[in-house]
């Protein structure tokens, strides 16, 4: 749907995430109703592994979220400087997703 900043808060001047919807999906249609429906659902979450969302903006016409920035290291980079995982690795990383997971589709169109 767009890409993840990291960027630094203004008026804080601490580090956040920044999510911007791509151009082409930005023009009111479902893919924005679908943006905004991620917003309304995941300022609801508290769960350790869901970060939490600020705020909707628009800058130069493109809406984006404003979310916490975790520090840390990606799933894709941590499997590409490893390689394969110990499976009980693989496990506890697969719970932490599954929890989040499950944390952000409470209450959504998404049964779980």
């Amino acid at each position: 749907m767009g890409i993840v900043l990291r960027a630094r808060d203004l008026e804080t001047g601490e580090l956040i995430a920044l999510k911007i919807l791509k151009q082409r999906i930005a023009a009111e249609g479902p893919e924005m109703e679908r943006f905004k429906e991620e917003l309304r659902l995941a300022r609801k979450d508290t769960h350790k592994n869901v970060c939490r969302v600020y705020e909707f903006h628009r800058i130069g016409g493109l809406p984006c979220i404003s979310m916490e920035y975790v520090q840390g290291e990606s799933l894709r980079t941590c499997l590409r400087s490893r390689g394969r995982l110990e499976p009980s690795m693989a496990i506890r990383i697969a719970k932490h997703i599954c929890g989040g997971l499950r944390e952000a589709h409470k209450g959504s169109y998404i049964e779980t």
